[in-house]
């Protein structure tokens, strides 16, 4: 979960043993529809870093540039 949501900005990250966390986070939220706009599209960003067809362009450039460096040698 942290590699998705980064404190603050896309989110809030709270310790499960601590509701009291999750209800002031919560709070924030309902009280400031700015932050939920801007978090959301924040969440959208991160969100698209991590589509199948991104991930899998980025395992073809390691693979191809693994292949070219084993060529090399």
């Amino acid at each position: 979960v942290r590699a998705l949501v980064h404190e603050g900005i896309n989110g809030f990250v709270v310790e499960k043993s601590m509701p009291g966390q999750i209800a002031v986070a919560l709070r924030k939220l309902l009280l400031n529809p700015c932050l939920r706009k801007e978090m959301g599209e924040a969440s959208r960003e991160i969100a698209s870093q991590f589509s199948l067809a991104r991930m899998a362009k980025q395992v073809e450039q390691i693979y191809s540039r693994l292949l070219s460096s084993k060529s090399r040698d």
